[in-house]
């Protein structure tokens, strides 16, 4: 699977978990959970600390449960701004 196709599919996991947690009758963080929907489905990306809400949910799911916090957040990289991996390239310089 290519690079643009992969970011694609976790993208619409992302949204379909997120949805599925939006139908929870008792959720508490409906705003924020819809505000994470609109922003994936407009193929932008999140901020970590955004990722860092829904995580709580994300690692119960059967296919992350065995997988590190750390390794969810690799595997969720590219939809994520400002994540270390698309940004070692980046190098700044005052010149």
């Amino acid at each position: 699977m290519n690079n643009k196709a992969s970011k694609e599919y976790k993208r619409r996991l992302l949204v379909g978990l997120i949805n599925i947690y939006l139908s929870k009758p008792n959720l508490k963080m409906k705003d924020l959970m819809r505000s994470l929907v609109l922003t994936l489905n407009k193929n932008k990306k999140i901020t970590l600390r955004q990722f860092n809400a829904v995580y709580k949910f994300i690692e119960r799911e059967r296919p992350f449960k065995a997988m590190t916090k750390t390794e969810i957040l690799n595997y969720f990289s590219p939809l994520i701004v400002g994540n270390t991996k698309e940004t070692n390239n980046d190098t700044n310089t005052l010149f």
